[in-house]
């Protein structure tokens, strides 16, 4: 802190700089309205990214009470302050194995009063994208993965995909909500 300044001047010189980070990402240092953001997260070895508004919060994997006559993906439901939360392992669900149980994270999403709880490997946090970078392709998937990847986006010096998965769908997918065994 410059001492030479007052409390009034230095908190005034302090806001003219928050207004100019906000012109600006500090991580990528582009322009905001070039970025897109997103949460992102592992599963079976791929790097996917979900629109931050599909996405209420993340936990750790919380303990789940096994529910009989559904299918092995659904692991059972999890108390979570209160509320009921159906855990589903959302690489059994697509046909992936699962790499990771140490890190293994929950992303809690809801739509309208359907909430749901989808087990992944990891969650590697906020990333942010030039939007130059999507691309829509996502012919080299298979099919049961395929149908929830609209596009995705790639990164750095050895083209990392992440693949922009679309968490929306699975609320619409019959087979996603059919979890009777």
């Amino acid at each position: 802190m410059d001492v030479s300044l007052s409390p009034f001047e230095y908190l005034r010189s302090l806001s003219q700089l928050a207004g100019e980070g906000q012109q600006r990402s500090p991580s990528l240092n582009q322009p905001v309205e070039n970025l897109w953001s997103g949460v992102g997260f592992a599963l079976a070895g791929h790097s996917f990214v979900v629109p931050m508004g599909e996405v209420s919060e993340v936990l750790v994997e919380p303990n789940v009470t096994r529910i009989p006559g559904v299918k092995t993906w659904v692991k059972g439901v999890a108390n979570i302050r209160g509320r009921l939360l159906p855990m589903i392992d959302l690489g059994a669900f697509l046909g992936l194995e699962s790499r990771s149980h140490r890190n293994r994270r929950v992303l809690v999403c809801e739509n309208d009063d359907f909430l749901v709880g989808l087990l992944v490997d990891e969650v590697l946090g906020m990333q942010y994208f030039q939007r130059r970078t999507y691309f829509d392709s996502n012919e080299d998937l298979p099919a049961e993965l395929g149908r929830f990847i609209q596009g995705g986006y790639r990164v750095g010096e050895n083209a990392q995909t992440w693949l922009l998965f679309k968490i929306a769908r699975l609320f619409d997918d019959y087979e996603f909500l059919n979890v009777a065994a």
